[in-house]
C-alpha cells in the first residue's frame, strides 16, 4: 500500500498476483502466467483473457506501479554489483 498509495485495492492485489506468479515461473510471457496463476478459473483460456484485462486496465499505470520496485532492485543490485536479467513478453513484440 506504501508504494502504490493511490491504486485501488483490487488492482494492487491482482497486480501483486500477477508479480509473484511471474517470479515463481521466471517468466512473463502471459501463456506461462496464465497457466501458472492460482485462480478459480478452471480454463486456461478465461486466466490468458484475466491477465491481459488486467494488464490492459487504463486505470493502472504501469509506469507508477512498477517505478518504486525498479529503483529499490536497481538500488539493490548497484549496491551488492549484481547483474540484472530482464525480462520482456515476446507474445505482444510484433504488435504495432
Amino acid at each position: 500500500m506504501a508504494r502504490l498509495p493511490f491504486q485501488n485495492k483490487k488492482q494492487r492485489e491482482r497486480l501483486a498476483l500477477l508479480v509473484a506468479t511471474a517470479l515463481q515461473v521466471r517468466s512473463v510471457n502471459l501463456n506461462e502466467l496464465a497457466a501458472a496463476v492460482l485462480r478459480a478459473t478452471e480454463r486456461l483460456d478465461m486466466r490468458y483473457q484475466r491477465i491481459s484485462r488486467i494488464l490492459g486496465n487504463d486505470l493502472i499505470d504501469i509506469d507508477e506501479a512498477i517505478a518504486p520496485y525498479a529503483r529499490e532492485v536497481l538500488t539493490c543490485a548497484r549496491a551488492g554489483g549484481c547483474t540484472l536479467v530482464v525480462m520482456i513478453d515476446q507474445s505482444k513484440v510484433n504488435d504495432a
